[in-house]
């Protein structure tokens, strides 16, 4: 559990085992249980600060022409006259909590909260902790069935339940026309695209006139929950054959299954364009029903909608009669529905192994050499299966302007073959040495070596290195999705705001497979002058080469820009529904490409010495890693970036802090147990805030940071005889409760650096039996 919030774990493990005559049985089980901690409960970002979106409920209404009210209309024509737009926020907006009205206009005379955007503040609606469930099981049995050959077979299952926030509900990517009571309207031609009388007014337009609504149906109340579950199922079986006192085969067969299904809320297109219509509701026929009238309801995109006096109505212009105007459960339930992707993948692998040494006959002076060869097949199979909305791109979030998520399945086999070989050369020199060869189906064929050497000088000291390739070929996924949805934060150059909004990637079958290149170096000390002290040093360097990535949508928007206005109108590239005149950005398309090369090299050290003493043992410690450098070729850009030290938000690069490390004590007394730890990240650049990587601009660094763990652990069996084989340990994470360095960005801190969840507690028990 934390100190700030009401998170809570509560694990519990058992693991047992026999052994009979010919073989054995082990079987373990897991159980998590997991409370949520909400951003409610633990606000990490200022109210008003990066967690903000100008789609909001009360929403933005754009008019389209002057409104009738005089003060309005002068407002309207003076904002028109200078060239600005006519954006006008929901009279209501202040009524949300969670709102932020616009400023005042000095230059128009404009008081606050008329003319601007209604903004929504979402930070309270998320999860830093899901709520979750998790149950683990595995079992294995082990058979002799003669002296030289044992079956085993195992089953293990893992099943997952998570449940995280959302918005109420998300924004509507797609702006809605809301006509007004001025606008005419022919009965009998809803919804004829050719007649531009075909839509009835929205009888709680307060405006007047025909509104292009910046809008969407929720923005207070209890966070919309997605859901992920997952299910895994794994079956194996092999058989190991001790040909002689040196050779022996082994044969496994393994499958395994996984079923992954994702859902979230969103806002349906169709029956949300009925329903402000006035042609809403479950029963109501959209082809001959009367808006407002019998079983048709409208959809109240208004402030009035929730601060409207119980059981209050208005007149509906186009009927004469009276209308509600609270929104109604099944109003709500008619435009929200649940998008819905279910994914499945199936693996099938068999592996040979022969492994042995070449005995006395090719001895070396270090001893016999070792080899092993080997062959493996797999299959693999990978499918997603999109609810009907999500194939008909009836989502005004998840699916954009209209985009389409089809259904897909694709199967491929991998043939490998693999030998290794270890060479005792003297008892202080050994080189290993292998080859793998694979062909993967559509992907192509490679033959990937490593080399290792050993080298131990003296008893005080060895030295090692490894130089290897190796090759990543893109997953089906990777290569066939045929598109998923990821919420973005963005700085829109064209507009020169930043934007909350859909991220569609889909995949590409022209992938070409991950090549890469890496060695390393390395060394362990242990002075015999010194008792106790270990020192190790370990310099690694990876070059790879076409990186299989997924495009930055950052970086799109970056170089539409260098090239031009034209370049940010894209449609294939930046969705933006109402066009050039008001080019509000909705969506960016992405897909997965390869980068040209991602190099990165640095050292981990880690540093040990253990002093045993009449009142214990003391082991002070000293690990890290520093990163020297990490050169980024972005496929976008074109160019080639030093990302070390930066968030990357701005190319295909990882957050890269230069510099981790953990430095403490570990004390054994007996049954005690005593550990100490502080951990400390290094600061970095915020290229969000700072493009240019610099830092200059406020808030262009995210700060280091340094926490403390502390742990506690005794073996009661040796203190009290009733308590025996029961140990407990207790202990605290980041003690002195530091919160994340803030981020200018959703949340507020950077999740793939730092943990949120401030001053943690937590205890574990221990038996045997």
């Amino acid at each position: 559990m934390q100190d700030e919030g009401s998170q809570r774990d509560l694990k519990v493990e058992a693991m047992g085992g026999v052994q009979f005559d010919r073989g054995y049985a082990v079987a373990a089980i897991s159980y998590l249980d997991r409370s949520p901690l909400t951003t409610q409960e633990r606000r990490l970002s200022p109210f008003g600060g990066p967690d903000v979106s100008s789609i909001g409920q009360p929403g933005t209404f754009i008019l389209t022409a002057p409104p009738p009210d005089p003060l309005a209309g002068a407002i309207f024509n003076g904002l028109v006259g200078a060239g600005q737009t006519p954006a006008f926020a929901d009279p209501g907006c202040a009524a949300n909590p969670n709102s932020i009205a616009p400023d005042a206009v000095p230059a128009f005379g404009i008081p606050a909260g008329v003319v601007g955007f209604c903004q929504l503040d979402f930070g309270d609606f998320f999860n830093l902790v899901p709520e979750e469930n998790r149950l683990q099981g595995f079992a294995k049995v082990g058979y002799s069935i003669t002296d030289d050959l044992e079956f085993f077979t195992e089953i293990s299952f893992a099943r997952n339940r998570a449940t995280r926030g959302n918005t109420p509900t998300f924004p509507n990517l797609t702006p809605q026309l809301i006509p007004g009571f001025f606008g005419s309207f022919e009965p009998g031609t809803f919804g004829d695209p050719n007649n531009p009388r075909s839509t009835p007014p929205n009888p709680f337009n307060p405006f007047g006139v025909d509104a292009i609504a910046l809008v969407r149906p929720l923005g207070q109340g209890e966070p919309a929950d997605s859901t992920h579950d997952s299910d895994t199922y794994r079956v194996a079986a092999g058989l190991t054959w001790d040909i002689d006192d040196t050779w022996r085969l082994d044969t496994d067969v393994v499958a395994a299954q996984n079923d992954f299904t994702l859902s979230a809320q969103d806002t349906l297109a169709s029956e949300f364009f009925f329903a402000l219509n006035g042609l809403g509701g479950e029963n109501c026929d959209q082809l001959t029903g009367t808006p407002g009238v019998g079983n048709c309801q409208f959809f109240n995109p208004f402030a009035s909608s929730f601060t409207a006096p119980e059981g209050a109505t208005v007149i509906n212009p186009t009927t004469g009669l009276p209308v509600p105007v609270a929104n109604s459960d099944e109003i709500f339930d008619f435009v929200l529905g649940r998008n819905l992707l279910d994914m499945d993948s199936d693996l099938l692998v068999v592996d040979t192994v022969l492994s042995g040494d070449l005995g006395d006959t090719l001895r070396l002076p270090g001893g016999p050499i070792g080899v092993a060869i080997g062959g493996q097949f797999r299959h693999e199979e990978f499918g997603m299966d999109a609810d009907s909305n999500s194939n008909n791109g009836n989502f005004l979030f998840v699916s954009g302007a209209g985009t389409r998520i089809a259904d897909w399945d694709s199967q491929r086999d991998v043939y490998a073959a693999f030998a290794e070989i270890s060479l005792p050369v003297t008892n202080w020199l050994e080189v290993s040495s292998s080859v793998r060869y694979e062909d993967i189906e559509d992907a192509g064929d490679t033959v990937d070596p490593k080399v290792g050497v050993l080298v131990t000088p003296s008893s005080d000291l060895s030295l090692r290195g490894t130089y290897s390739t190796s090759f990543r070929s893109p997953s089906l996924f990777q290569q066939n999705t045929e598109g998923f949805v990821a919420l973005a934060q963005l700085n829109d150059p064209l507009l020169g705001n930043t934007a909350f909004l859909a991220e569609f990637t889909t995949g590409n079958a022209d992938l070409k497979p991950e090549t890469s290149r890496q060695f390393n170096l390395g060394g362990t000390w242990e002075p015999s002058a010194i008792e106790g002290l270990t020192i190790d040093l370990d310099y690694w360097n990876f070059k790879f080469r076409d990186a299989i990535v997924k495009e930055n949508a950052q970086a799109l928007l970056d170089n539409a820009a260098a090239l031009g206005v034209p370049a940010l109108l894209d449609p294939t590239r930046f969705v933006r529904p109402l066009g050039a005149a008001l080019p509000l950005l909705s969506q960016v398309n992405t897909q997965f490409v390869n980068a040209p090369s991602i190099e990165t090299d640095g050292l981990d050290f880690k540093a040990r010495y253990r002093m045993d003493t009449d009142v214990g043992t003391f082991s002070p410690f000293f690990e890290g890693t520093y990163i020297f450098n990490y050169d980024v070729t972005d496929p976008t850009l074109g160019t080639t970036i030093n990302a070390v030290g930066s968030r990357n938000f701005r190319n295909v690069g990882d957050p890269t802090p230069r510099l981790r490390f953990n430095a403490g004590i570990n004390y054994l007394n007996g049954p005690h147990n005593f550990y100490l730890v502080g951990r400390y990240i290094d600061d970095y650049d915020d290229d969000q805030i700072s493009p240019t990587g610099d830092g200059v601009e406020e808030n262009g660094r995210v700060d280091s940071q340094f926490t403390v763990d502390m742990q506690y652990g005794v073996q009661l069996g040796d203190l009290v005889d009733f308590a025996e084989n029961i140990g407990v340990t207790a202990g605290v994470i980041n003690l002195t409760g530091k919160k994340p360095p803030l981020v200018n960005t959703n949340g507020g801190f950077d999740s793939r650096v730092h943990d949120p969840r401030g001053r943690v507690l937590y205890v574990r028990l221990l038996t045997k039996f």
